[in-house]
Order: structure tokens, then sequence, then C-alpha cells
């Protein structure tokens, strides 16, 4: 069979392209260069050469025996075989291949490998189980220049080695994370040197660590990470809340760094005990034969033993134990040699110590496609994949449950104790209906040799909430009030009335325990915590009466929020406002429904007013259009608070392209507020109605009440009105198809605009000036007024970006150059169907002379530029428009 073709996936994962991947009885290899780290401090430059001999090689062994390359990662190849013997093959040729390729300053590299046979069972590109897991970990046991099998692999392969090659028995190995030990056999090849160095099994270090019946999925990152930490620190602390894989993670990091550690590592299980005077003799049990003496404190005796050895001592869950944590820096301090690895819910706060935050596993972003491909390396979805597959076998991820899974994961904050009692109910439920029915019945019935605190979720939250201070409690129960989190100044408004302490005190103990996180990088302190403890947390607040206090309290400091952020909307730090109101979007939103359920019409209408620009700005228009229907229907409320919910509806209904709906509800705010007879509002009210009617029909009526609203502004000696109605003047022009009127109009406005200081409004005029002037044919005078309104509206509106993105393909367009105003029109239309923003098929047309049905039926290469455009980000897709891509 000829070379292999490969084809790129996801991140690292390379797939070939001219098969698919072999499912059933498979054999797995896996590779990697010993010593390469060594290796690439002594060659330096040079080492990228050898990487790629390497790579030449390997893909040229795997190839010629027909194998399939399913990832790289580094320096290491993983790949498969649909038959044992031609896995074997390809490893040895690779080693015969290596041993004499010609490779800078001469160095030797030697690659171990390992192979095994077992069920292929595939989890989107990738292949899951344990099968997988056995033949990493064999590779791992090898040395340099090693081929070494399986049982398995050898029983398929013994009667037809070629001749050259033999088998060696090692003998039997526990390895690390594997529950039974294996028995390997090591491929001896003429002519490639062998080695006598043992294998890197637990056998060869004294240890006690646990036994896993199951595997270990992801935490790649977090393992480097914390062997990484452990080389430069001599006491790490994992920390985080129940739930997330401390424990697991601490076994692993210790079986990867035992050989380091020739008096041994130990595993020491602190659960079982509440009294710190009792761990040190809890750990003296664990060394057999070294219990406490008679007449010597445990602590001495435990000192002394430490004291000239080398070891690694784990201490798991530490948490409840907390006052014995002086108890480790004193064993430090006996042995220079001894390291500690912690796991705790709060750090120990010690001299010396390394924490380490252990986060939930990485769940499915809200931008990841949701395929089996896309989500089948995310890590969360991965453990539950393997898990519900060891209870239901032959489960995979595909198209109908990716969905499903992908939601599960995120709603269970990617928590592996959750997702491992969600997987479980794979037995009796599909996907659907677990996420139909998730709560604690779900997420109970974990395995019984577990501590019944690890059994059900609930449990697991309940150990850390007990052993919080009462304040810190009640603050935790209160903060289940807020959706998404929140910033310190709404938190000291919301929950710290009778609360006993300040706020940031109870709150410092909140993210030491791991139940709350302190969200880093940030101008404004802002806290949150997992779903999951959310959940129990507003359990323990509705059993206190104290839920619907706190909601109302929640509703009116948002309201609030709201209110003081809305003139900034428009100013020239609106960016940063814009920004203070995406963090705390759940929060608005459950604050605006509060207020719809709750007989508070006046608290909605003004919130919502003062929050729709923001919803059009960040791309919410989609939902606020329902969300703002539904509170028109309320009954009640003051005439003012009404027409100030309607000129909302009525601004995102334009803003979508509803000019009919927009029409309706500015006319509705119109009637309400010439009863008022207030003239700045007035004036505004005619400008809004009249802006709409300048696009239909009723274009004439539109600019008589843009007049009429100028008169106003005029009399009122309102500059930002002044120019408003002027710019909007000018668009009633331009729709017309009057563009020099329009531009007369335009040019007055940012002279106005830029006296004030305006860049809002200045970043529209010049849109608009910019558009009229590619119609008029004044192509570099458009490109300089499009790039220089784009500059100022960039990274704050997104549905600006919609409209400039249109404008620039029209001006590309009007320069001949289709390939670039097709991207610029892909980019735009993507980013309009994801944001809403249908007004550009109303006011600019997506393309000057291209209409939407020609978009949309593009052949060749304006069809893949296209395609592409519409990937592109709001980000990119401005650099393209500036040209400042990198």
């Amino acid at each position: 069979m000829g070379p292999v073709v490969y084809r790129e996936a996801l991140g690292s994962v390379l797939i070939r392209a001219d098969s698919l991947l072999p499912t059933g009885t498979v054999t797995f290899l896996f590779t990697d260069i010993e010593g390469s780290t060594r290796l690439l401090q002594e060659t330096g430059d040079h080492y990228a050469l050898i990487l790629e001999i390497h790579h030449a090689a390997m893909r040229q062994a795997i190839g010629a025996a027909g194998g399939v390359v399913v990832r790289t990662e580094g320096d290491s190849f993983f790949a498969v075989f649909a038959d044992a013997p031609a896995g074997v093959s390809a490893a040895v040729n690779a080693q015969r291949s290596l041993a004499t390729a010609a490779f800078p300053l001469s160095v030797r590299v030697r690659v171990r490998m390992g192979l095994h046979t077992g069920v292929g069972v595939l989890g989107g590109d990738d292949y899951i189980g344990l099968d997988v897991h056995r033949a990493a970990r064999i590779a791992a046991a090898g040395n340099g220049g090693q081929v070494l099998l399986s049982a398995a692999t050898r029983g398929l392969v013994e009667q037809t080695l070629p001749a050259g090659m033999r088998l060696r028995d090692l003998g039997r190995h526990r390895l690390k994370d594997l529950s039974d030990s294996e028995h390997i056999f090591e491929v001896v090849v003429d002519g490639v040197t062998a080695t006598a160095a043992p294998l890197k099994t637990l056998e060869t270090v004294r240890h006690n660590l646990p036994t896993h019946l199951t595997s270990f999925v992801g935490r790649e990152s977090e393992l480097r990470e914390a062997v990484a930490l452990l080389g430069s620190t001599r006491l790490l602390t994992l920390t985080g809340p129940g739930g997330t894989g401390k424990t697991r993670l601490a076994t692993e990091i210790a079986a990867n760094v035992a050989e380091d550690y020739p008096d041994g590592v130990y595993f020491v299980q602190l659960a079982p005990i509440t009294d710190p005077e009792l761990v040190a003799s809890h750990i003296l049990e664990t060394f057999p034969g070294h219990l406490s003496a008679a007449g010597i404190a445990p602590a001495d005796h435990l000192a002394d033993y430490v004291s000239g050895r080398s070891m690694l001592l784990v201490l798991d869950n530490f948490e409840q134990v907390a006052e014995a944590a002086p108890l480790v820096p004193r064993l430090l301090y006996s042995s220079p040699s001894t390291k500690v690895l912690v796991t705790s819910r709060l750090p120990l706060r010690v001299s010396g110590e390394q924490e380490m935050p252990v986060p939930p596993l990485a769940a499915p972003q809200a931008d990841v496609e949701v395929t089996p491909e896309h989500l089948a390396n995310v890590d969360a979805v991965a453990l539950f994949v393997e898990r519900a597959a060891a209870v239901r076998p032959g489960f995979a991820l595909d198209e109908r449950n990716a969905g499903p899974i992908a939601e599960l994961t995120v709603r269970l904050d990617g928590l592996p104790l959750a997702i491992e009692l969600a997987a479980a109910r794979i037995r009796t439920l599909s996907p659907e209906a677990i996420l139909e029915n998730l709560g604690p019945a779900i997420l109970s019935g974990g395995p019984r040799e577990l501590p019944l605190r690890q059994q059900t979720l609930h449990d697991t939250i309940a150990w850390s909430y007990d052993l919080l201070p009462m304040e810190a409690r009640h603050l935790l129960d209160r903060l289940s009030v807020f959706a998404g989190g929140a910033a310190l100044e709404e938190i000291n408004a919301v929950c710290g009335e009778e609360l006993g302490t300040p706020v940031l005190d109870a709150l410092e103990k909140l993210v030491e325990h791991s139940l709350v996180r302190s969200l880093p990088d940030r101008i404004r302190p802002r806290f949150r915590m997992l779903e999951t403890i959310r959940q129990f947390a507003r359990e323990k607040l509705s059993a206190r009466g104290e839920e619907e206090g706190l909601l109302r309290l929640h509703a009116e400091t948002y309201a609030q929020a709201a209110t003081v952020a809305e003139p900034h909307l428009t100013g020239p730090d609106r960016v940063r406002w814009l920004d203070r109101l995406s963090d705390d979007h759940d929060n608005f939103r459950q604050a605006l429904s509060w207020a719809a359920t709750s007989g508070e019409p006046d608290m909605a209408f003004e919130m919502a007013a003062a929050l729709w620009r923001y919803f059009h700005m960040r791309g919410h228009l989609f939902a606020s259009r329902d969300l703002l229907d539904d509170l028109l229907t309320m009954s009640g409320g003051s005439a003012e608070a009404r027409a100030l919910a309607l000129e909302a509806a009525g601004g995102v209904a334009y803003w979508s392209g509803d000019m009919a709906t927009a029409r309706r509800h500015y006319e509705g705010a119109l009637d309400i507020i010439r009863r008022l007879g207030n003239p700045s509002k007035l004036a505004y009210g005619l400008y809004n109605l009249g802006f709409v009617l300048g696009y239909g029909d009723d274009a004439v009526a539109g600019r008589e009440m843009l007049e009429e609203a100028l008169e106003v502004f005029v009399r009122l000696d309102d500059q930002v009105g002044m120019a408003t109605a002027t710019w909007g003047l000018g668009d009633t022009w331009a729709a017309a198809g009057e563009y020099n009127k329009a531009k007369e109009c335009f040019e007055h406005s940012i002279a106005i605009f830029e006296r004030l200081g305006d860049s809002f409004g200045l970043g529209w005029a010049l849109f608009t000036t910019g558009d009229v002037l590619v119609r008029l044919g004044e192509h570099e005078s458009a490109r300089e007024h499009l790039e220089r309104g784009l500059r100022l509206t960039e990274s704050g509106d997104l549905s600006a970006v919609v409209l400039y993105l249109a404008a620039f393909a029209s001006l590309a367009m009007a320069e001949g150059d289709e390939v670039r105003a097709m991207r610029l029109a892909g980019a735009m239309t993507g980013l309009r169907d994801e944001t809403g923003t249908g007004l550009v098929r109303v006011g600019v047309a997506p393309v000057s002379g291209v209409d939407e049905a020609t978009l949309e039926s593009l052949e060749g290469e304006l069809a893949e530029v296209y395609a592409t455009g519409r990937l592109m980000s709001a980000a990119e897709a401005v650099a393209f428009a500036l040209g400042v891509e990198s």
C-alpha cells in the first residue's frame, strides 16, 4: 500500500482522508521520543529537522503497513491497524529506519513504542475506551528503542513473526491508572540495539497508590502543569470544589512522577478523620511497621521517620483537618528530599505552598459546532461518552445525541463527578431523557465503594457547606439569586443586609473553600459559583424563607444599574459600559422576568428602555424582540414608562428590519408623548417615527416629522438633537436616491458631532456619508469615511459592524474587486444572521447591484470566498475590511 494521505482535523488530530477509522478488533500503536526535552535543549535549532526526519520515518512505516494515523502531538504518534501483524511490522520497520537515519549532529533518536489489541470504539474522530489507555500505558513503560506488546497482541503475532524477530517475555507489570497488571512482551529486532533498562512500571517504586477501575480522561494540560509545578516546589495543593476530580488528578500526578522518589510514594486518605490531632498518627499508619511509639508524640515520630528520605506524600481531603496544616511544613523541614501533594477544597495557608486550582473539565463552548467530530475531543463530552459506554456497551457519540450530551455537560458545569453520575443513567435513559429529568434524583447512585459523600452530587456539595462558618453559609445561599455571577458592588447591595460580617470577608471564605470563584483580570471584582452549587444554595435559601425578598432586591438593584448605564451607551466610554452589561446579561434577563411576573410594570418598562441599545449593539435582537413583545402585553404602569418601552420595542424592531412593527410602536409612543407635553421627548419621538417613515411609502411625511423635530431641537438649543435630526433627514434623502442632498445633510451633521466630541453620532454620520459617496462614485473619499467610522465603532457595536461591512462590500464591488466584495458580503451575511440585524436588508443593500438571491447562488471562486467570509468572526471581518489582517 502506498503512502497515507492525511488531512488536518481538530487541534493536533490527523486522520486519513482515503478511509474510515477501523472499528471492531484493532491494534493500537503509541510512540514517543525518549528524552525529547533533553534532546531539544541539546540540539537547539536542529530539533525541528530531527522531528521532521522522525515524523517522515513514522508516517512511511505506518502507511506502508496499511495503518491510520489517528493523531500526533509533539513527538508522539497514535496509530491504528486493522490487524496485529501489520501494527508490529510498522513498529519494527520504524525502529529500523530510525536506527539508520542521518540525524543532525549525529544524535541518536530513541523511540519507545507500545502496541495493544482490543476493541476500537469511536467517539467522533478519535478512539475511546480502556484499550486505548492500555496501549498508551504500555508504550509509556518502555525505554527508547523498545517495541512492547500486550499479551493480546502477542497471541496474534507470535506464530507469524518474520525472520529477524523474536519475542522476549518481560513478565507481568502494573501500569499507571490500570487496575489489572499486564503481561508484557518485547519484540527483539536484529539490527536494533536492545536495552537492559527495567521497564518504567509501578513495580519499581514503593507505593500504595489506589487502583482505579476506570480510565483517566482529559486533564492533559492540568497534568503537565502539575508535574512541572511539583518539579519546582515542595508543597503543591490542588484546590477546587467537590466533584472536580482532585483526588483522581493527584493519583495520576503521583504515578507519573513516582520513579523520582526512591523511598516511595504514599497516598493518605484523610476523609475518615475529623480531628486534626490524629493526622500525624493517621499518616504513620500508611507506612507498614511504623506506628506511633509509646512516649513519642506522633508528629515527632513522623518527622523522624521522613527525615533523610526522598518520598512523595499525597494527602487527600485535607479540608476537614485544616488546623493540622502546620504539620506539613514541619515534615518538609525534616526531609529536604521529601515533597507533599495535597488535595483540599481550601488551601493550607502555610509557607512554601504552591496552590493549583483544579477547574471543571472543559465543556463545549457556545461557538463550537455541535457535531460528533467537533465534540469528541472536548474533555467533558469524552468523559460522558466513555463512562456511558462502560454501562451500555456500544454507546457512542452520534449526530442524534451530540446536542443533548453537549448541553448536559454544560448544565453540569463540566464537573467530573456530576458527569459520571449522569452517564451511569444511560443504563435506562437516553441522553435526552437525562437532560429533561436532570436533578438530584439523576445525580445520585454513585459506585458503592466510594464514600457516601461522593455517591450523590448533593452530598458532595453538602460536605463543603457544612465546613463553612454560619455567615459564609448565609452569603452562599444569598448569592444563589444571581444568574451568571455578580460584581462586588451588586453583591453588597443585594446580600449585605444583616449578614453579620462584612460581605468581602465572607466572600473570601467562600473562595477559599472553592465554592465561589473570583474572576481575575477585571476592573470590577466579580464572583460566580458553579450552577450545581447555585442550585444547592437556592434550596437552602428557599428553606429559610428569604428567596422572594432577595429576588425583589436583586431586580431593584439591576434596574438601577441599567438606568445608570443607559446614558453611557452612546458616550465615549460606551465599550466599557457595554462590557459591564454583557457581564450581567443573565442578571438583567432574570430581573426583567421577575418584574414582568411580579406585577411591577414600571420597573420592567424602564429597565427594558434602558437596555434596548445594549441588546441591539451586542447582537441580542432575536431574544430582545420576544422579551419586549411579552412586556408590552402587561397591563398597568405609568404612561411615561409605557412610552419608554414602546420606543425600546420600536428601536429593536427597526434594527431587526421590521419597519411595520417599528412604525406601530413608535406611533404608540408618540401618541403618549404628545399627551405628556415634554418638548424634548416630543422631539425625539418625532425623530424616531420620522426616521422609520423615511424608508417606506410615507417618506414625505417622515421628512416633515424630522423637520418638525429639528425645529424643536433648535428651540431647545439641543445640539446633539440638531445633529441627529439633520443626519436623519440625510438618511431619508439617501433612501429616496437623492445622494447629493443626503451628502449635504451628512456633512453638516459631521461638523456638529465633531465639535461636540460625540463619537457615537460621528461614527454613524461617517458611515452614511461613505455609503452615499460609493453611490456617487467618489471611491477614495468613501474609503476614508468608512475606515474612519469603522474604527470609531468596531469594538462596541456589532450591528454597526454589519452595516459597515455591507458598505465596504459595496465599495469593493464598485471598484471591480468581486473577490474582496464577496468575502465582505459573506462576513456581513454571517454576522447579520447571527445578530438578527435585519436592517441591512431594508436600508443598505448587502452589496450594491447584487441581490440576496444572487449571493446565495454564487459558484466557483466567488462562492468559496463568500463561504469563507460567512465563517469570519466580527474581529476578523473588521480587520479584513480595514486591511490590517495579521
